[in-house]
């Protein structure tokens, strides 16, 4: 049987990701519906597959749905801290994070190669990087590549110590070094993979 997502293990971490096809869209609008009376906010097929993913990840671990909860910002969490859950969309591509481990809090960034190519990211870097970030990028053989990978970075760590996005774009570094709640780990995601031409990201945890 054909999936219609990707499923992929970091440590503890499982994480599903799907494309916008044929196939993925009749997933989403059989099992998109069964999340509703949890999640039904939008009818964008953002908000749509991101809930079939959430479908998906509950039928995998064996979650009950109405564990399923939003903070007022639109944050994914579980009721009982029965571990932590985190979601990005971008482009045709959606993807979805999860770690069983009450103890972890984690965060997860996709960012469509092809959007990128319509913007100056040389110009973004200097707006919002350090000034070594953003020499990072000028520098780099692919810069697009590398400023999708410093910003999915930002937005994951944004969405894992659950701190603005502001306090991450300059001054990073800064941030990092005066973190003291837990063991912070940062990874690349779809390096030498089937969407690596496509989609860059990045996952970040830590345990408090």
């Amino acid at each position: 049987m054909i999936s219609w997502y990707k499923e992929y293990h970091i440590d503890d971490i499982c994480i599903l990701i799907c494309e916008k096809n044929d196939l993925t869209s009749q997933e989403v609008e059989e099992t998109e519906p069964m999340m509703k009376p949890y999640r039904n906010r939008s009818e964008s097929w953002d908000y749509r597959s991101a809930s079939a993913l959430v479908y998906a990840i509950f039928n995998i671990y064996h979650i009950p749905l109405e564990l399923y909860r939003e903070t007022g910002e639109g944050r994914p969490f579980l009721a009982g801290g029965r571990g932590d859950i985190s979601i990005s969309h971008s482009g045709n591509f959606t993807a979805l994070a999860f770690t069983s481990d009450s103890s972890k809090s984690i965060g997860i960034d996709i960012e469509e190669i092809e959007r990128a190519f319509k913007k100056d990211v040389s110009r973004l870097a200097d707006r919002f990087f350090s000034e070594e970030e953003y020499l990072a990028v000028r520098k780099s053989h692919a810069p697009i590549l590398k400023f999708l990978e410093l910003w999915t970075r930002k937005e994951a760590l944004m969405k894992s110590l659950r701190i603005p996005l502001s306090r991450l774009l300059k001054e990073e570094k800064t941030v990092l070094s005066e973190w003291t709640a837990g063991r912070l780990v940062v990874k690349k995601l779809f390096e030498q993979d089937q969407f690596s031409d496509k989609v860059v990201g990045s996952l970040c945890y830590y345990e408090m």
